[in-house]
């Protein structure tokens, strides 16, 4: 037998088999089609979270900056807020478990002036708290 040869009989082996198989792998796949379309609403909630959870941070960092007047910043913080709730809410009912504390957003009391604080050393500072969150919940 010659190299075309033996290509074309294992092509034609592979090809055999997924045509086999694909009737198997279709029936699974649809007895957990309830269950895909469960995960890709749990999935798509918890993206929606993380972006409000991103939002708000973001606003509170213009916020800080003096980009945003108080009032500006007490509105669309108590929008992102109620997004949020409306949200969490949405996962309960999913029955997913509340996300980890270290993704909550704490409420800021007073404007810090940016001169006073190193940007890095807050970042650095807030990967290490999420770190050290994500192992607690880990454990």
């Amino acid at each position: 037998m010659t190299t075309e040869g033996v290509i074309a009989a294992v092509i034609m082996v592979g090809i055999g088999l997924v045509w086999l198989a694909l009737p198997l792998l279709r029936r699974k796949s649809s007895l957990n089609a309830g269950e895909l379309v469960n995960q890709k609403e749990r999935a798509a909630l918890l993206t929606t979270y993380e972006r409000t959870l991103a939002s708000i941070r973001d606003l509170d960092d213009d916020y800080l900056t003096g980009k945003l007047s108080e009032s500006d910043y007490q509105s669309e913080r108590s929008q992102f807020t109620e997004q949020g709730v409306a949200v969490l809410q949405a996962l309960e009912k999913r029955g997913v478990k509340a996300p980890p504390k270290s993704l909550k957003v704490d409420r800021i009391k007073k404007p810090v002036p940016t001169n006073s604080v190193d940007p890095d050393e807050q970042l650095d500072d807030a990967i290490e708290q999420a770190i050290a969150a994500y192992i607690e919940s880990t454990n």
